[in-house]
């Protein structure tokens, strides 16, 4: 039942949601205010439900495309985050991140249901199995965030 489509999704979601979840220890050194900081938290699945209508019109046509695609640009907002510490450009690099996650997410779950279609019972399974994937980025993210701007401020964003 694993095989090579169900690891590739796995690590996408996992690396998404820890891309996503690592930056929580260093928001705060921003120095804005708990608001705007929360704001910048979640302008990233803002933007994720934003975005949704339009990926789940394309997702049928160009799966494959918009995981890689989708992957691309959340290492583009990482880009972002490396070269600066501004609230402005982190606050558009978050908004990109979500689109790139409602891409990679509608793009996995669909690669997914293709691969595992002649069985509803694996098939749900596997989604369980690559969901776990996003819960294990959410875990790590944060720990694995701290840990590498312990050792250099710019570290995290070039994992």
């Amino acid at each position: 039942m694993i095989s090579a489509s169900l690891i590739l999704v796995w690590f996408a979601f996992f690396c998404d949601y820890a891309l996503m979840t690592m930056v929580i220890p260093i928001f705060p050194r921003l120095g804005a205010s708990d608001f705007m900081t929360g704001l910048l938290f979640s302008s990233k699945a803002a933007c994720q439900i934003m975005s949704s209508p339009l990926s789940s019109m394309l997702v049928d046509r160009h799966e494959r495309h918009m995981i890689v695609g989708g992957l691309i640009v959340e290492s583009l907002s990482c880009f972002v985050f490396y070269c600066t510490y501004d609230y402005r450009s982190w606050m558009a690099a978050r908004g990109l991140s979500g689109v790139a996650s409602t891409a990679i997410m509608s793009a996995g779950l669909a690669h997914i249901r293709r691969r595992y279609a002649g069985d509803s019972d694996i098939c749900a399974t596997a989604m369980g199995l690559a969901t776990t994937g996003i819960m294990a980025g959410v875990v790590l993210g944060p720990v694995l965030g701290g840990i590498l701007y312990d050792i250099h401020p710019k570290l995290p964003f070039q994992a």
